[in-house]
């Protein structure tokens, strides 16, 4: 239902400047990744160990977002920062967008890294999406109550599988908050650490794709 209200108002010339100046469009995609995660967390797991290990790690994006959102609403640009904050916390949060009347300035390094997070987003997109249908449909297939039948036929490689999904499908919704919110930094650390985690889902998309397709 998340997803809807955010093609409603994309859709609608007269709902998306409103969504966007009251921030219920960042409110719906927000709640739509939460509810991502919680949903994978719930019908991926079946035994102990992955379910402790998947809610620790969207116990870890939860954090890392209302970490941000703790940030964003104590500092705000106009008021000096306090001086015990180390500098790259204060950069941080610094605007996309140039301050009112300055004029924006269209280089080359601008224009590269606008094409590297597009590119970023489109494979954060895709492996977030074939991760999350993995986790539900594991390779094997199903038992009539429910179980993975590659648990019970070979429990490492479903472990080795299941980890390698989950630490990719993670990845992916870092990767898609990361580069929708406005404070992102136009240097390159923030850039790298997006790569970084790129190159992260991407490894545990490999090492699923591996786990779940040999069969000797």
């Amino acid at each position: 239902m998340a997803s809807v209200a955010v093609i409603l108002m994309l859709v609608n010339r007269r709902l998306y400047k409103q969504g966007i100046r009251c921030n219920a469009l960042h409110v719906c995609v927000l709640a739509g990744l939460l509810s991502l995660l919680v949903a994978f967390a719930a019908g991926s797991c079946r035994k102990l160990i992955t379910s402790v290990y998947v809610i620790a790690l969207v116990a870890a994006v939860i954090s890392f977002l209302l970490l941000q959102i703790l940030f964003v609403v104590m500092l705000t640009p106009k008021p000096p920062l306090p001086p015990w904050l180390p500098p790259w916390v204060s950069r941080l949060f610094e605007p996309l967008s140039p301050p009112e009347g300055k004029p924006r300035v269209h280089t080359g390094r601008h224009t590269e890294q606008y094409m590297k997070r597009k590119y970023l987003m489109l494979l954060g997109i895709l492996a977030a999406s074939v991760t999350y249908q993995a986790g539900f449909s594991p390779p094997g297939g199903m038992w009539d109550n429910g179980n993975p039948i590659l648990h019970d036929m070979d429990l490492p490689r479903y472990h080795a599988f299941f980890h390698c999904n989950a630490t990719s499908f993670v990845a992916s919704v870092v990767v898609i908050v990361v580069l929708l919110q406005r404070t992102v930094k136009r240097h390159s650390a923030p850039l790298w650490a997006m790569q970084t985690a790129v190159v992260l889902d991407l490894l545990g998309l490999l090492g699923a794709y591996a786990a779940g397709s040999c069969r000797n």
